[in-house]
């Protein structure tokens, strides 16, 4: 997924509270449908087994957001960004079982659901309008739950290799995580454009009060 929209789909994993009140905000504007190819998910792993997970296909409905930021004091600002989205799409697991590889596809759903997320950013004002965001702090990966039948196919297959394959699996620890997909957050340093065509004047004129009273606090 795009870096923005996966900024959003988080799961809050930092604990520092922000070392002032937060200024909340949102912006209509990226409240959106997002059509994304060629999401790569964390694989998951299982005592002999490993399953390397990708959505080639998806569609994400952003229904809502809250940002809240702090500034840090020292040109950075404490984040919480909290979002509400549901979706659907299409998930392939490539499935490693004892040196043997084969290939599951299912249609999958994003029920509704709230995730947050918790870090720190730098946060500067881009020579068209826009702003350029650069994660300092941010959880490894974020939780997104997801319902298919992926779960119930690699339980079948699992159990089968177990029986004739000569290695002993537990198959229901290995299809367990398969209700959730941790998705890789943005590495730190990764600079990310946020358009001025996502924002309005007013959004634009909220975001330089907070950074010239963030400055003026440092």
């Amino acid at each position: 997924m795009a870096a923005g929209l996966a900024t959003a789909l988080v799961v809050a994993a930092l604990a520092a509270a922000p070392p002032s009140p937060p200024v909340e905000m949102t912006f209509p504007g990226f409240n959106d449908v997002y059509s994304q190819a060629g999401a790569l998910l964390e694989p998951v792993v299982q005592g002999g087994a490993r399953i390397h997970l990708s959505s080639p296909d998806n569609q994400v409905v952003l229904r809502s957001h809250r940002l809240r930021l702090a500034p840090q004091g020292d040109g950075t600002h404490w984040m919480e960004l909290v979002v509400d989205f549901s979706g659907r799409g299409r998930v392939v697991a490539d499935v490693e079982l004892g040196g043997q590889a084969t290939r599951l596809e299912d249609e999958v759903v994003l029920p509704p659901q709230t995730r947050s997320v918790v870090g720190r950013v730098v946060i500067a004002r881009g020579v068209d309008g826009g702003y350029e965001v650069t994660p300092v702090e941010l959880p490894d990966t974020v939780a997104v739950a997801f319902e298919s039948r992926l779960a119930g196919s690699l339980g079948d297959l699992c159990r089968t290799f177990s029986a004739f394959g000569g290695v002993r699996l537990d198959c229901d620890a290995l299809t367990a995580g398969l209700s959730t997909a941790a998705l890789p957050m943005p590495d730190p340093g990764d600079t990310y454009l946020v358009p001025a065509d996502r924002l309005t004047a007013e959004d634009r004129a909220r975001l330089d009060a907070y950074l010239a009273q963030a400055r003026q606090a440092g």
